[in-house]
């Protein structure tokens, strides 16, 4: 997904974020021309002021004209960035949530299966292969990345 970077005053993001402004509206400057013109984006990146604080919106549309004032367009022709739903995904805090609770997951299961793996007698070395193939269907890890 191609994302567009924007950084907006605290009085349109809060006005974006509430659902009252629907648009973005920016100059035909030399920069914007280079960064929107024959490129396709899917979403928009509002970041308020230059805080950590962000939000993202699918883009609905892309077009030149005037925009309205009262949402901050200026007076001459403009590239109007149409809002579509917003996109809710997890913060940077509930990725690390994330993360770090996979790899105790993948702790745990390392030590289950090393447990396990201890437990098959030696009379049994024909069933390791079926020891791999149960323990790689109940948890998704293959027995030799568990003993790595």
């Amino acid at each position: 997904m191609r994302i567009l970077d924007v950084i907006v005053t605290h009085c349109w993001y809060d006005m974006i974020e509430c659902g009252k402004k629907t648009e973005e509206y920016r100059k035909k400057t030399p920069y914007w021309n280079n960064r929107l013109n024959g490129k396709r984006y899917d979403a928009i990146r509002f970041h308020r002021g230059y805080t950590k604080t962000v939000m993202l919106f699918q883009i609905a549309y892309l077009i030149t004209g005037f925009g309205k004032k009262e949402w901050g367009a200026p007076d001459v022709e403009t590239y109007i960035i149409g809002l579509g739903k917003r996109i809710v995904g997890r913060t940077p805090k509930q990725n690390r949530r994330y993360y770090l609770h996979q790899r105790v997951k993948k702790a745990e299961l390392r030590y289950s299966a090393r447990e396990y793996i201890v437990e098959i007698p030696f009379s049994k070395l024909e069933n390791v292969p079926m020891a791999a193939k149960s323990l790689r269907n109940e948890y998704g890890y293959s027995l030799q990345t568990i003993i790595d």
